[in-house]
């Protein structure tokens, strides 16, 4: 305080315009009851100090808040993004990105939580495991505190199914003649039930040539002499089978 200061006239105002006035004999703090003030309003004060002869200093430097009492949000992503209907994903790291919100005061940190992990507080807005998650489920989830203390009301929670199994391997690729004089040979095989398969991939001497749905492949023109045939069956997401057993046919 100051040294000949006998009180001391603490002024408020709500968003700029004058509120209130109290004098104190101290210079201790003071409680103002802004209970009925909205979200959003600004409170700002000034103290003088006044002497025995009644003299006023120039006014103290301005103090200043904005009333938050709002939870702040979270909306959460993750790459890569899941195939419906489960939010199935073939990345059994995946990263976790959110985004927090506040109407009046930034956002401070995040809580955050893996399954059935204890919570840790972060400031980062992403999150990746620091190793595989094994197939099944695997829920993220994420609070938001604000600077004022507020705190999400609820977990923002993203849920995702790993699913890096591959599908069934296909049967062996069998020409429908061999040998033969066609360079443009048939093959067929025995094809995968997997609920969630997409296509085959065809490989002819090693290298991949197709993509097909149907269990059959028509070769393009084939030099003379013996050919290599493998498949493998690719799911929905990606996830490709071992080779099948080759096949082959002798063209002359």
């Amino acid at each position: 305080g100051v040294t000949d200061a006998v009180s001391y006239t603490l002024t408020y105002f709500k968003n700029g315009a004058f509120e209130g006035e109290i004098t104190l004999l101290t210079p201790s703090g003071y409680i103002v009851d802004i209970s009925d003030w909205d979200d959003g309003d600004t409170i700002s004060a000034v103290v003088n100090a006044v002497d025995a002869a009644g003299n006023v200093s120039i006014d103290s430097n301005e103090v200043a808040t904005t009333i938050d009492r709002s939870a702040p949000t979270v909306t959460i992503s993750v790459d890569p993004t899941p195939v419906p209907p489960e939010t199935r994903i073939a990345e059994p790291r995946p990263i976790w990105e959110w985004e927090g919100h506040d109407d009046f005061s930034d956002v401070d940190y995040y809580l955050v939580a893996l399954d059935l992990e204890p919570a840790f507080r972060t400031d980062e807005t992403f999150y990746e495991p620091a190793s595989n998650l094994p197939d099944g489920p695997h829920t993220l989830w994420v609070k938001a505190v604000d600077a004022a203390g507020n705190e999400s009301d609820d977990w923002e929670e993203s849920v995702v199914l790993i699913d890096t199994t591959a599908p069934e391997v296909p049967g062996m690729p069998v020409p429908e003649e061999d040998p033969t004089n066609d360079n443009t040979p048939t093959w067929s095989w025995t094809g995968v039930e997997d609920d969630d398969f997409d296509h085959y991939n065809v490989y002819e001497d090693g290298v991949k040539v197709a993509e097909v749905t149907e269990p059959t492949y028509t070769s393009e023109e084939l030099a003379d002499g013996l050919h290599v045939l493998e498949v493998t069956s690719v799911d929905d997401l990606g996830n490709e089978s071992a080779r099948s057993t080759q096949g082959h046919v002798l063209i002359d």
